[in-house]
């Protein structure tokens, strides 16, 4: 199955996706993750995505297709996956249909006010992208590989703000495009993590004959 996750910066994507990858054994893709790597390597491309991502500006439709396209059809995609930040314009959704099959789409639905708390007090693990809440988890170190956790950048209310707007401008199309395609399901994402799974699963269960 392959499925989209939607919803604006800090609303629980990456969290929802990788407890998804871990229940059903789907392959995680997050845009996000590829371009941040892609910023650091000494490459054309790279560089190319380094000057739009470090002044937290969106990368261009045409080079995010560029990058997508090559990435979406390596073999261990054939059976499906979990596309998590992308499309993230109506273009790009248009675009991603004519490479590949979507089969539904996940919309994790929040407010700004949400998204701002929950994202200042977010900390990344900058060698396995682990993503930890400072309210819940109160190491300095990852759980998992003991890296010292550190705050992104762009992580700021001002970023932040600009984001969201960004989000209602360019994303909502997308989340309308896939409505009238019959494809989305929204899901209140001002829950814990465990309530919004739980949301999630039986969402996935009513797909389950297309696993």
């Amino acid at each position: 199955m392959k499925i989209v996750l939607i919803g604006p910066p800090g609303s629980g994507k990456g969290s929802q996706a990788n407890l998804v990858k871990k229940a059903y054994d789907i392959p995680h893709i997050s845009t996000g993750d590829i371009f941040r790597q892609m910023m650091y390597e000494d490459s054309p491309i790279g560089n190319e995505v380094y000057k739009y991502m470090s002044r937290s500006k969106l990368v261009p439709d045409e080079l995010v297709m560029k990058v997508m396209n090559e990435y979406l059809n390596r073999p261990e995609f054939e059976g499906g996956f979990l596309l998590d930040g992308f499309p993230r314009t109506l273009q790009q959704a248009k675009l991603l249909d004519k490479i590949i099959h979507i089969d539904k789409a996940i919309l994790l639905d929040t407010t700004l006010d949400v998204v701002s708390s929950r994202v200042l007090k977010r900390r990344i693990c900058p060698n396995c992208n682990a993503v930890y809440n400072i309210e819940f988890y109160d190491k300095d170190n990852c759980e998992l590989c003991g890296t010292k956790l550190t705050m992104r950048r762009d992580d700021n209310k001002k970023t932040i703000k600009e984001r969201y707007k960004d989000y209602e401008t360019l994303t909502l199309p997308v989340v309308e495009y896939y409505k009238l395609q019959g494809k989305l399901e929204v899901i209140q994402a001002e829950q814990t993590i465990e309530n919004v799974f739980g949301s999630v699963k039986k969402v996935l269960k009513r797909w389950v004959w297309l696993f």
